[in-house]
């Protein structure tokens, strides 16, 4: 099988590992790590690295299986059905997730017209693949499971656009902490605090807009777009850290939880599908259904130290260097492309 991986930026998870490993050629479209943009921004970008792409035809048109990663998968497929690249060729589309169900319809029509039987999707949770296999009425067997990976290394300066500098002076040594961008429900988690006498800080980003006209109370600090080292620093420094999600869909807060469980800090999260896979309630995190009921109380037992929360970190390090390591990560990436095959037929979907 010959394979090629392209990519707009840089490779998420353990892929660079994966192809540098097995020598599989990698197209890196541009060096611009930004990630978090405005809608119409990542939109305006699409477009720049679908022409991109045609500057590399000849390369895509040797391989048998392409890995793509993110949406400039939606240019190969649309470039695939005009025959600019091999129509045999098989397609791995690693990192899809779609959070907001407005956009479901739009995309069952794109999958319809241009995804085939070889094709396969590559998701970061097993919630996932029943989710995009009823939303866009794909067989389950095109949608895999490959798991994160978090394994950083001791003076390795991680990807990310984010350059801010925390002040340590403004931040108290006891305080809980709740990070990210996508599908965070910060404005029931400040709600939580302002009637907290404990501190909280938040690190967001400029574009999460509801912040914005939220009033802080004086135990809550909010930060936006720190860099990478001084995130990992908060969630080193903090008693316990807290993960709200809008809604029970992709995009789930995986990695912050990741991170969180790699450091053996305390996890408090929403009990969504997604992280359930990771977090047992009680036994390595908790989990609420109801927030702004439930936390308050279980700030007071972190508060007494009424758990045993030794043995609690221990068994979230241990879920997430086992569930999220490279030998896991590659056991499932071999499980997908051996899926991929040679001859290539449009799916029989439903209407």
């Amino acid at each position: 099988m010959k394979l090629i991986t392209i990519t707009s930026r840089f490779l998420p998870g353990n892929l660079m590992e994966y192809c540098n490993e097995r020598k599989i050629e990698i197209i890196i479209l541009n060096q611009d790590h930004f990630s978090i943009a405005s809608k119409w921004i990542l939109i305006f970008k699409l477009l720049g690295d679908s022409f991109k792409v045609l500057s590399h035809l000849k390369e895509l048109r040797r391989k048998n299986t392409i890995i793509s990663v993110g949406y400039i998968t939606v240019p190969l497929l649309i470039y695939r059905s005009l025959g600019l690249i091999k129509k045999r060729t098989s397609i791995i589309w690693e990192g899809f997730f779609l959070h907001n169900h407005r956009y479901f319809p739009a995309f069952k029509k794109l999958f319809r017209l241009f995804f085939c039987e070889d094709d396969s999707l590559l998701v970061y949770s097993e919630f996932e693949k029943n989710l995009y296999s009823n939303a866009f009425n794909l067989k389950s067997s095109n949608i895999h499971f490959i798991p994160l990976v978090f394994e950083p290394k001791p003076n390795e300066t991680l990807h990310n656009q984010y350059t801010k500098e925390v002040d340590w002076n403004n931040i108290t040594s006891d305080f809980y902490f709740s990070g990210g961008y996508s599908h965070r429900d910060y404005a029931s988690l400040i709600e939580i605090f302002r009637k907290e006498s404990t501190n909280l800080v938040i690190c967001s980003s400029e574009l999460n807009h509801e912040l914005r006209n939220i009033k802080m109370p004086d135990n809550v600090i909010l930060l936006n777009d720190v860099a990478r080292e001084e995130f990992a620093e908060l969630v080193r420094r903090s008693k316990a850290c807290i993960v709200l999600i809008k809604s029970n869909s992709g995009a789930a807060g995986q990695l912050f939880a990741i991170e969180v469980m790699y450091y053996s800090k305390i996890i408090i999260a929403s009990s969504t599908d997604i992280l359930k896979e990771m977090i047992s309630n009680r036994e390595n995190g908790f989990l609420v259904t109801d927030p702004i009921l439930e936390i308050p109380f279980i700030i007071k037992e972190i508060e007494d130290e009424l758990t045993d929360f030794v043995l609690l970190k221990k068994k979230a390090k241990d879920k997430v260097t086992t569930l999220n390591s490279k030998i896991n990560y590659n056991h499932h990436m071999n499980i997908a492309l051996e899926r991929a095959g040679e001859y290539r037929r449009p799916l029989e979907l439903s209407q």
